[in-house]
């Protein structure tokens, strides 16, 4: 896997140091695969789930690749779809509960026969089908469907909770991922060009997502929500003790969590990906007590920002801005621009189903408070790190 390119432009980001002096034009461009998924409409949560591997799969891939997935979300014509099988899709993916529809199994032939027609070139053709106790009717003309066109070979079973993960195997499997001489060389050159820099030149500022409100206890709090670009974005969502980010609901295993804090573990999502860690309840109260909170209009959304207090008690110029996301509930995000709700580390202390979360409503500064809700809602996360 190409690691070495990725780790090499971390390190680049977190030393500040600008490539200046490294010419990127003659390097081989990173080749984007589209990956069509094709199925039941009431496959929905099947397709968010494949959708939502898309983040790590990139990784994976990088620098080499870039995949993205499409269904019909790209028009709402039969042959649109067909065309785009024919012409522009690299895979198809073939998602099926227990039987196939009339026009997916037009797709299906269209993706085999116009993957013969190119001598293999594309698309490549994955069929998943679901796990199922009993051989009904349906499941042998499938079958039957698969043996009669290509045989099984590209044939896997699933359920709800290995889908995506077959999904990314079989992308990865296919694909020629092994990094090409060149970026290999470019990224042992960035990174001695890194550690050097790091060394004799510069004092990097790796605090740069952190804002100090001057706070009692010197903790800084990220800028952004975990996942997003800017202080109004969203980011993703978590549910607690789920490194992932999720784009739906997940079962209740409480086996699985009982956790009673999880910050600096495996399981914050911010300090796995080096991002500062989950708040405490402690500093989302000092947060709350120590800091002048102001609710705004943004661009017609309502957010509030929190300012630092001086000495003097006066508000001091450094801010956070908490936008409102919402949570996700089943399959869809629910009170955007109403409520926003940001996870601690800790767990309700007398029960251990349940976590410590911040809840602000949209109404007024005085709504802001310390509640519990079971671990498996999805949430989001503003992470925060020591001075």
């Amino acid at each position: 896997m190409p690691s070495e390119g990725l780790q090499a432009t971390e390190l680049i980001q977190k030393v500040r140091l600008p490539l200046t002096n490294i010419n990127f034009k003659n390097l081989p461009k990173m080749k984007k695969i589209k990956v069509f998924i094709v199925g039941s409409t009431n496959l929905k949560q099947e397709f968010l789930n494949i959708k939502a591997t898309a983040n790590e799969l990139n990784k994976e891939l990088y620098p080499q690749f870039q995949v993205t997935f499409f269904s019909h979300d790209i028009g709402n014509e039969e042959a649109t779809f067909l065309k785009f099988i024919m012409d522009e899709a690299d895979i198809v993916l073939v998602v099926l509960k227990n039987k196939i529809g009339v026009f997916t199994e037009k797709e299906y032939r269209t993706a085999i026969n116009s993957y013969k027609a190119s001598k293999g070139k594309h698309p490549k053709t994955f069929v998943f089908l679901h796990s199922y106790k009993e051989k009904t009717d349906d499941i042998s003309y499938i079958e039957k469907l698969m043996n009669e066109i290509e045989g099984d070979v590209f044939y896997k079973e699933y359920t709800e909770e290995t889908l995506a993960y077959k999904v990314r195997k079989c992308i990865i499997d296919y694909l020629p991922t092994k990094p090409r001489r060149v970026y290999l060389y470019l990224s042992i050159a960035v990174i001695l060009l890194a550690i050097f820099s790091l060394f004799f030149f510069i004092n990097p500022d790796t605090n740069n997502d952190f804002v100090d409100l001057g706070l009692p206890s010197g903790t800084l709090w990220c800028k952004y929500n975990l996942g997003a670009d800017n202080e109004m974005d969203y980011g993703q969502y978590y549910a607690w003790g789920n490194p992932n980010p999720l784009s739906y609901q997940i079962k209740q295993d409480s086996s699985k969590l009982k956790e009673g804090n999880i910050i600096k573990t495996k399981f914050d999502a911010a300090y796995n990906i080096g991002k500062g860690c989950l708040p405490s309840k402690e500093q989302f109260k000092e947060l709350m007590d120590c800091c002048y909170w102001e609710k705004k209009d943004i661009c017609g959304k309502t957010v509030f920002y929190v300012y630092g207090k001086l000495k003097n008690g006066e508000r001091g110029k450094e801010y956070l801005c908490f936008p409102l996301p919402g949570n996700i509930q089943a399959n869809d995000t629910v009170h955007e621009e109403e409520r926003g709700y940001y996870w601690t580390g800790e767990s309700k202390t007398n029960n251990l189903d349940s976590a410590i979360y911040v809840h602000i409503y949209s109404e007024n500064t005085d709504s802001i408070r310390l509640m519990y809700i079971r671990k498996n809602c999805v949430l989001s996360i503003r992470p925060v790190k020591n001075r």
